[in-house]
């Protein structure tokens, strides 16, 4: 068997090419190549994403594996070496086109030299390249261009729908219910709310023209909804720092998933409401990432015996 492996660092580059150059040489050869592997991944990956492992698992003793440079192996010398090293180990032969490296299934000092020189050349020239990146990186810093994402909200397919995103949250729809309407996905939506933050404009009204503060306990518990799915932490974290801090900038943890927030409101029915809200919210969270709120809760701690389930 002949297998012909091929990877890319970015979409960018094109896997065509490289599938071009092997099978020239195939023709010119009078070789006939059974199966390609494709990756489409940086070196800096693991083997099993670069589907290296895949490799290892289709070839046998006798087969050949054909790349068009050592460098799409693996990104340094040892790493390389100990990939051909596994292959002599395998039986298996080895042809690299653009450095002209015959391995047929063992080693010789002469294959050893030749896979070490072309490995480090290829491996200096990408520090040199990473180097000279730096440098002009540091020339434009110090020149005072402003480098990496602009700061600001930037461009974003909601931008034409913020004012209907708008009137939703006033009249008090969930996150996830407008998700839905505008047919986008709940972090697509959060993060664009967060971005420009945006609150509902009662919410927004109840805090600036509150006159009373009130310290509260809210006991947080989330399961996943069956054995099936994960995603408890990354719920958990999701709702502290999408709706939690929404709600109050400076809550505390208070540990075992208890958090300590200080609301703002006019009078009881204001409270009430916002509190509704926050359990609402919360929920929604949970139920997008697979997830359920079991026994939340909300309790004063400023005035005894006084809680929300």
């Amino acid at each position: 068997m002949i297998l012909g492996y091929i990877r890319v660092s970015t979409a960018k580059q094109e896997l065509e090419n490289q599938k071009s150059v092997l099978y020239e040489f195939a023709r010119s050869r009078k070789l006939f190549i059974d199966k390609f592997i494709e990756a489409e991944v940086s070196s800096r990956q693991k083997q099993d994403k670069r589907k290296l492992d895949e490799v290892f698992t289709v070839l046998n003793k006798g087969d050949l594996l054909l790349v068009t440079e050592l460098s799409r192996l693996g990104r340094s010398l040892s790493e390389i070496l100990g990939i051909v090293n596994k292959l002599i180990e395998s039986g298996v032969m080895l042809i690299t086109v653009k450095e002209n490296v015959h391995i047929q299934g063992k080693h010789s000092m002469q294959s050893k030299m030749t896979i070490s020189m072309f490995a480090l050349f290829a491996e200096l020239e990408r520090d040199l390249i990473s180097a000279r990146t730096k440098e002009a990186l540091a020339i434009k810093k110090a020149q005072g261009v402003q480098l990496g994402r602009p700061k600001g909200p930037g461009k974003s397919k909601l931008n034409k729908h913020q004012a209907q995103i708008q009137e939703l949250l006033d009249k008090k729809v969930s996150m996830l219910s407008i998700s839905k309407i505008l047919g986008v996905s709940y972090p697509t939506l959060f993060n664009f709310i967060k971005v420009r933050k945006m609150r509902s404009k009662i919410i927004k009204k109840i805090a600036k023209d509150a006159t009373k503060t009130m310290r509260v306990k809210l006991s947080l518990f989330v399961e996943n909804n069956s054995s099936f799915v994960r995603g408890k932490k990354k719920t958990i974290e999701s709702i502290e720092s999408s709706v939690l801090s929404s709600y109050d900038r400076y809550y505390k943890s208070l540990g075992d998933n208890e958090y300590e927030l200080t609301l703002s409101y006019k009078n009881n029915k204001e409270l009430d409401e916002i509190v509704h809200d926050l359990l609402g919210e919360i929920s929604s969270t949970a139920n997008y990432r697979h997830c359920q709120t079991w026994d939340t809760s909300v309790e004063s701690l400023d005035i005894e015996d006084k809680f929300w389930p």
